[in-house]
């Protein structure tokens, strides 16, 4: 009776170890995808204007699950914690987090990176990137500079090419010359994709803008409304939504572009400026400026998603 009884002891702990290995082996097939952290893609700023928010911008994708949380996290120095800011919407996949002017006044420097939270808790995070702070008057003499040595800062509109038209552009180009130095200096950095236009680049994109106008003292609502950006096959791109009531234009340099138009109304100058990039079949963008008035000023931020049609 004795050797019966041992089988059964037997088997009984086989079973018990198959159904712990089987246990196991779900466990570990229920975390698998964790192992496949959400997706950052994102174009790095290095330069940034003194007295101006840092708008940065990312395409972020989850592998598994759905995206829980986009954060931007920034310091002045690296020995320092860093603040935390949670990125907010901007459009499908597309996430817009704004570093404050006045963290900048005197600074000489940024570091950030990206941070992003799927629904299963994998984390994915981008390096440190560095900004470097400069004031308008040095920017737009680097850009001067430039043009002077023979390099291009800016499109040059041609003679009866209407799409080249820039209306409302502000006095003197200062705003132009700035904004295109800041992209120039932002592409210098970057991807690397030089002056060639992207060959998928062609064609009409629709989607929508959310622009937000912050005034000393006081905080206005920011707007949606629906915006369009066209392409052509020489990689000029030309919108008369982006501004309302304007038509800017500017040229494509691989996968980037810069629209730089101002406006005036009820007492107040705005200068703003659109970058640009295409992802895929999308373009992405932000917007930022200067708002100023007799007693008031003010900046822009935003951002701009359109769709290719």
């Amino acid at each position: 009776m004795k050797e019966p009884c041992m089988r059964r002891n037997f088997l009984w702990l086989a079973i018990g170890w198959l159904g712990w290995s089987l246990a196991g082996a779900a466990a570990v097939g229920r975390a698998a995808p964790s192992a496949s952290p959400p997706r950052i893609t994102h174009d790095p700023t290095s330069v940034a204007l003194r007295g101006q928010p840092i708008s940065i911008l990312a395409q972020v994708q989850a592998q598994t699950g759905t995206i829980k949380s986009v954060t931007l996290l920034y310091t002045l120095s690296k020995d320092a914690a860093p603040f935390k800011l949670p990125m907010q919407s901007a459009g499908p996949r597309t996430y817009l987090g704004t570093i404050p002017a006045g963290l900048i006044t005197n600074a000489e420097k940024v570091w950030y990176y990206l941070e992003a939270t799927d629904s299963l808790d994998a984390t994915t995070e981008t390096p440190w990137y560095v900004v470097v702070i400069k004031d308008t008057r040095s920017l737009a003499a680097e850009a001067q500079g430039g043009a002077a040595e023979g390099g291009t800062v800016a499109p040059k509109p041609e003679t009866g090419r209407s799409s080249l038209v820039i209306a409302g552009l502000v006095a003197g180009g200062a705003a132009a010359v700035v904004g295109t130095a800041l992209l120039v200096a932002n592409r210098g950095s970057g991807g690397g994709d030089g002056g060639a236009v992207a060959t998928n680049a062609p064609g009409q994109y629709v989607g929508s803008k959310t622009i937000c106008l912050n005034m000393a003292g006081a905080t206005q609502p920011c707007l949606t409304t629906p915006t369009k950006i066209i392409i052509d096959q020489q990689g000029v791109v030309t919108s008369d939504s982006l501004l309302d009531g304007q038509l800017l234009s500017g040229s494509m340099s691989g996968n980037s572009f810069l629209l730089t138009g101002a406006m005036t109304a009820t007492g107040l100058v705005s200068q703003l400026q659109f970058s640009g990039s295409l992802v895929g079949q999308r373009l992405v963008g932000s917007i930022t400026g200067t708002a100023q008035s007799t007693t008031n000023q003010g900046s822009y931020t935003g951002v701009f998603t359109a769709d290719k049609q």
